[in-house]
């Protein structure tokens, strides 16, 4: 677990807290006072290793099937001039 201090692009600044858990996903999140970070960075901890933290997108991985799936289902295809032959592909 670490937090630490950032300044924005625009002069703002933010605290940054990171939790790094072997055989586990980094996480983190950023937050405007530092208690808030430490707090947060203190109970995700804790779900994490009672195993009720929800990890979310980080779990889901895509192949390259999805990929090309989502791809053609969107409409991408349509806008070309050589769809087929892109499709093809």
């Amino acid at each position: 677990m670490a937090v630490y201090q950032r300044i924005n692009k625009d002069s703002t600044k933010v605290w940054r807290a990171v939790i790094r858990i072997k055989g586990y996903p980094t996480v983190c999140d950023h937050f405007e006072r530092k208690q808030e970070a430490l707090d947060w960075s203190y109970e995700t901890t804790r779900q994490i290793k009672l195993g009720k933290y929800n990890f979310g997108k980080q779990n889901h991985k895509k192949t390259v099937a999805d990929l090309i799936d989502s791809y053609t289902q969107d409409g991408a295809l349509h806008h070309h001039k050589s769809a087929k032959d892109t499709k093809r592909q």
